[in-house]
């Protein structure tokens, strides 16, 4: 694995790429980001200008498209967390629905067996059952409508079209994955792959890895070149009952949905 992070994610080759997304009213705010070009950022303040960019997102010039992984059991929270309610909505609907404030294609990694038929949204299935996320991305990558894919856990309830900017404007030309954290502590369910490592990901599940991350040390001939980004508040997931009703009441005090 080839690693390159963390990076600075408002330095002044991202600056000049997201100038020609961002709307004119919102020139100053870039303008006034691009003094910080250079600096890293351990969690981008909600006003700043990469949390209004608008969408389509394109991470190092490529098009992005998005699969919300959907497929698991669920056994910690004991009910089925895409369908847990988040007012009139799932919790499956409402990241769906943000990530397609930004992303022009959302489809649905529901494991080897189709569900939630009910969004109308494309849907990609694992080759085999019980084979893991990793198997989720595998299926992602493949016939992938866009260069790089924007993963995505369904459990993660605070993730939003700025998580997904941040993302795209870390990424550079050459890198294959984008990810918060660090090699010790990634976040690879929240993160941008680029199709080009299929033939690891594959290579991965072949040999019986299915750790989420096997595929990054893979022979020393076919490295992955990984680029990380500082973590983020907004990927706290919900596994059980109380951090779904922690998330809840945050949700309710407003410092819920959608804050970075």
């Amino acid at each position: 694995m080839i690693r390159c992070g963390p990076v600075e994610i408002l330095e002044a080759a991202a600056l000049d790429s997201l100038r020609s997304t961002v709307p004119a009213s919102h020139a100053p705010d870039l303008e006034r980001a691009s003094a910080l070009a250079g600096v890293s950022m351990p969690c981008p303040d909600p006003e700043s200008v990469e949390a209004r960019i608008s969408g389509p997102l394109t991470a190092a010039g490529e098009a992005v498209s998005a699969v919300v992984l959907c497929g698991g059991q669920s056994v910690r929270m004991g009910t089925d967390k895409a369908a847990l309610r988040v007012g009139e909505e799932t919790l499956l609907s409402s990241v769906v629905r943000r990530l397609q404030e930004v992303v022009p294609v959302v489809r649905l990694g529901t494991g080897s067996q189709e569900r939630y038929t009910e969004l109308g949204l494309p849907v990609v299935l694992d080759r085999a059952p019980e084979l893991g996320p990793l198997a989720g991305l595998e299926a992602a990558l493949i016939d992938a409508p866009t260069p790089w894919v924007w993963l995505v856990a369904c459990d993660l309830p605070r993730v939003s079209a700025q998580t997904g900017s941040a993302l795209c404007a870390g990424a550079q030309p050459g890198d294959q994955v984008v990810q918060f954290g660090s090699e010790q502590q990634p976040e690879p369910l929240c993160a941008l792959y680029h199709r080009s490592v299929l033939g690891a990901v594959r290579g991965a599940l072949a040999a019986g890895r299915r750790r989420m991350t096997s595929f990054l040390d893979q022979d020393p001939c076919d490295l992955v070149r990984v680029r990380w980004l500082p973590r983020r508040e907004d990927l706290q997931n919900v596994n059980h009952p109380e951090e779904w009703q922690r998330f809840l009441e945050d949700r309710h005090q407003g410092s819920g949905e959608g804050r970075a």
